[in-house]
């Protein structure tokens, strides 16, 4: 469709309402664009099993986490009745069955991370592919 700058269109120009109105707003998106973040790139989900979110600038992207922590469940003390609850529900969200979503809440250092970690090296381990994002609270 052609440029028509909008406020130099007179009514008598013989466009409808509506063609006068797409012309307005496709005048207001040029002006808007350049004032927009660039996208973020989407990297390739493929070739990682773990990502973290990182923002930036009033914005975020994913970056890939090249060597995740393999975490083992025996590795992880005093968490068993949650780890047995999150990982009866990450099962069933892999294999596609409803799932709830899960937020873990506590002190530094309580083991958050990690039991998600293991979560994520335990479905690779059983051929399961899942992703990892970890948010970044910063």
């Amino acid at each position: 469709m052609p440029s028509i700058e909008p406020s130099r269109v007179p009514a008598s120009a013989g466009l409808s309402g509506l063609e006068r109105l797409v012309a307005r707003a496709e005048a207001l998106i040029d002006r808007l664009e350049p004032m927009l973040p660039p996208l973020a790139r989407v990297p390739d989900l493929t070739a990682h099993v773990a990502f973290r979110w990182r923002r930036r600038q009033g914005g975020g992207h994913l970056v890939p986490v090249e060597r995740p922590h393999r975490i083992l469940l025996r590795d992880l003390k005093g968490v068993d009745a949650q780890a047995r609850l999150i990982d009866a529900n990450t099962r069933q969200f892999v294999e596609g069955v409803p799932a709830n979503n899960v937020l873990l809440t506590g002190a530094r250092g309580t083991g958050k991370s990690s039991l998600v970690q293991r979560l994520n090296a335990e479905c690779l381990l059983r051929g399961k592919s899942q992703y990892l994002v970890n948010l970044d609270p910063a």
